[in-house]
């Protein structure tokens, strides 16, 4: 702890530096200024992220970098629905008016394999140039992400499952799914782009999609607040949508600054130049030392603490053509070996301040799936928690083929490998801290790991985390079952951005399992079809997951409204600005 500490004093100590340096230059110095004229006081919230900005809607996005962390989209993005404030397995309806249901009619299943879905989305909504949001842009979304010509990440919603649509009317439609299907209840990927806008780029070129302006610096959505301007590794502004169809935002002006170094960050929110830190810059040691800082001085600024429903994990290499050493990761035992040396417990302790719990299953008791299988996983017959066992990992290293050579690094019989290994890893503190602490973990085993740091043009490049080897420290959740899904795996065919099976898992019964998940409509055969494909990814131990994460977001003095859904904030036309 000590490094971050020394990190934050060091912030501290350059502050009035810093402060002098950025107030008066920056916009976010410069917004809100208070006039006697006028009874309004103009209201600008500034929020600070650490990623450069590269598309709005990354469904079309391949390979440009655009990330998790995407706190900023729904400033003008607006969703079908959104998970926002509400518990697991509900959503608040955001165009949809409701979601589709057997009970109605509005969800129906049909003898023959088929399945329609009918949306009615409200018909009030416009897009920032004044057209109104139709059916038709859904139609044309989804139609376009249908098209494989068309470069994009594999669909995690089920769009692709939809052969086509009947238009009732300007804010109906009904869907015609191939098959039947959970996925798209939720509408994550049917939320439309505006067709005026994107269908003449569709025709002239669709593989210029993803990185035309249309969704970047001259973005059009229909969420709370429009783009204004965007200066590229610097900042992008925001004003309020007047015709915003929930009514305006309680907010006039949102300033999203690029600030990719943390201390700066830490900086700018100290000297008032930064109303609202967002992840994953700040670490929870920082986030603890800000939260005390505060309480000492009475500030009133808080730390609000958001838990990813994704684990932190390594994804596995578990391709013989990519995996180094070859006999290491493609087998299960070696798997579960490297799993139960590392003390999750202990890890998850040092890196959470003990704010986060150790993943032991898939699934993040905010998820569906998990609604379905708690009784499961809480009971003592689930057989897949993988204590920290050392003596027992030892032993399933020896059965693999592994023993320690003069070193006491790993060596395989009769293939002479040596178990040296690489996990690839984001910049940043935490990141390299925690790998540290992993690594300390499997010298014990007698795994030599190797912490290769991505460079900013690595951390871009789809072909080089698709087929670099090793595993890479990464948050997602195997409940995300499309990951292990053979077609999901990157390669040439697809410009290595054909989905999110980085680990190229590659088995029949894995995606004959997904497929009964994605088809499992009633309670009955969602709980069947969970468990069994939970037991498959646990058995053979396809990832190595580590610790719910908890996610700190700073939070300026006179802020509300801010209610971070794990890494995500969603609603932002309600936070107010005092």
């Amino acid at each position: 702890m000590a490094r971050k500490q020394s990190g934050l004093s060091i912030v501290l100590g350059s502050l009035l530096l810093l402060t002098a340096c950025t107030q008066g230059g920056s916009p976010a110095a410069r917004g809100g200024a208070d006039t006697a004229e006028t009874p309004h006081t103009p209201t600008t919230l500034t929020i600070a992220i650490q990623r450069e900005i590269t598309a709005f809607d990354n469904r079309i996005a391949v390979g440009t970098g655009s990330g998790a962390w995407r706190h900023w989209v729904e400033l003008a993005e607006e969703p079908m629905t959104s998970p926002s404030r509400i518990p697991a397995g509900e959503r608040e309806m955001r165009l949809a008016t409701k979601l589709p249901s057997q009970a109605d009619g509005t969800w129906a299943i049909h003898p023959d394999g088929r399945m329609d879905m009918t949306w009615t989305i409200v018909n009030n909504a416009k897009w920032h140039d004044g057209m109104p949001v139709t059916v038709d842009d859904i139609i044309f979304t989804v139609t376009m992400m249908n098209d494989p010509d068309v470069p994009q990440e594999t669909p995690s919603g089920g769009a692709w499952l939809i052969k086509g649509f009947t238009k009732v009317n300007d804010y109906t439609v009904t869907a015609h799914w191939g098959q039947p299907s959970v996925l798209g209840r939720y509408g994550d990927d049917i939320h439309p782009l505006p067709k005026h806008i994107f269908e003449p780029i569709y025709q002239r070129n669709k593989s210029e999609l993803g990185r035309h302006a249309a969704n970047l610096h001259e973005y059009i959505g229909a969420g709370p607040f429009r783009l204004v301007r965007y200066e590229p590794a610097s900042f992008i502004e925001f004003e309020r949508f007047m015709d915003y169809y929930k009514g305006p935002a309680k907010i006039d002006r949102v300033l999203v600054q690029i600030v990719p170094d943390p201390n700066v960050m830490v900086a700018h929110f100290l000297s008032g130049v930064v109303d609202v830190l967002t992840p994953p810059a700040i670490g929870m040691e920082i986030a603890a030392e800000m939260k005390g800082r505060f309480q000492r001085e009475g500030t009133g600024h808080q730390v609000l603490i958001g838990e990813r429903s994704a684990a932190n994990n390594y994804e596995l290499m578990v391709d013989a053509v990519y995996a180094r050493p070859v006999n290491g990761m493609t087998q299960q035992k070696v798997r579960q070996a490297g799993l139960q040396a590392i003390n999750r417990e202990e890890l998850m302790d040092l890196m959470t301040l003990g704010g986060g719990a150790v993943a032991r299953q898939p699934y993040h008791p905010t998820t569906d799936p998990y609604r379905y299988l708690k009784d499961y996983i809480n009971s003592r017959d689930f057989p897949w928690n993988y204590p920290y066992d050392l003596r027992r990992a030892e032993q399933l290293m020896a059965e693999a083929g592994w023993t320690r050579g003069p070193d006491g690094i790993l060596v395989h019989s009769p293939s002479g490998e040596r178990f040296d290994y690489q996990v690839l890893i984001r910049r940043g503190t935490d990141w390299e801290k925690e790998n540290s602490i992993i690594r300390d973990d499997l010298k014990k085993l007698g795994i030599n790991l190797e912490l290769h740091t991505l460079t900013a043009t690595e951390q871009n490049d789809q072909k080089f985390i698709s087929t670099k080897p090793g595993a890479a420290n990464i948050t997602s959740g195997a409940q995300e079952t499309r990951r292990y899904l053979s077609k999901a795996i990157p390669d040439e065919s697809n410009n290595w951005s054909g989905g999110s099976n980085r680990g190229r898992w590659s088995e029949p019964r894995m995606d004959r399992l997904i497929a009964a998940v994605e088809v499992a409509v009633r309670d009955d055969e969602a709980r069947s079809a969970y468990r069994a494909y939970t037991d498959h990814v646990m058995d053979q131990v396809t990832w190595w997951p580590f610790y719910w994460e908890p996610i700190p977001w700073i939070v300026g003095q006179g802020v509300s409204g801010i209610i971070p859904y794990g890494a995500n904030q969603d609603w932002w036309a309600d936070v107010v600005k005092k």
